[in-house]
């Protein structure tokens, strides 16, 4: 497979899988809203749970399409780049909602938050929040997942064991 077909597999599985995750946030903070959850700041440690998922689910898929050899900074770029995706749309979605769909909520947020959040601040802020929790899971996903390619990488006669020792670290 050429470099060029890697990068547009790499872009097409990030933005199905971050807009698959965008939809999953939407979804879940349309049913917390619901329930009158919404306000309750703690369950947005959910909000990372989802997020992790659609990272593992975009490397799973890259893994399946390349036999099992995501490259460390390929399995990097593509977990930063699918949370870049879903953060982004659920940030747009949170604009428009506090916006124009809800601005009642919008509201409850200033009186319980400060009155100098409205919804571009908020839409910054579920961003910024989602954009570096991203690329912190991604960063700790990719420690991990680079120690389960080593068998792979053993199994390539054209490297030399010194360069083999090297990544297992002995």
């Amino acid at each position: 497979m050429r470099e060029n077909d890697n990068v547009v597999m790499i872009e097409k599985t990030c933005i199905r899988y971050g807009l698959l995750t965008a939809g999953t946030l939407v979804a879940y903070f349309l049913l917390m809203r619901l329930v009158g959850l919404a306000e309750n700041v703690e369950l947005r440690f959910l909000n990372l749970a989802i997020l992790i998922t659609g990272i593992v689910l975009a490397y799973r898929s890259l893994k399946k399409s390349w036999k099992g050899r995501l490259g460390y900074l390929q399995g990097l770029s593509c977990g930063t780049f699918t949370s870049l995706v879903a953060v982004t749309s659920f940030a747009l979605f949170t604009f428009v909602y506090l916006m124009f769909l809800d601005p009642v909520f919008m509201a409850i947020l200033r009186v319980e938050h400060g009155r100098t959040l409205n919804p571009y601040t908020s839409a910054l802020a579920v961003f910024m929040e989602g954009a570096f929790s991203g690329m912190i899971v991604s960063f700790c996903l990719m420690q991990y997942l680079k120690d389960s390619l080593l068998p792979y990488l053993r199994e390539e006669k054209s490297l030399q064991p010194a360069v083999i020792a090297a990544q297992s670290g002995l």
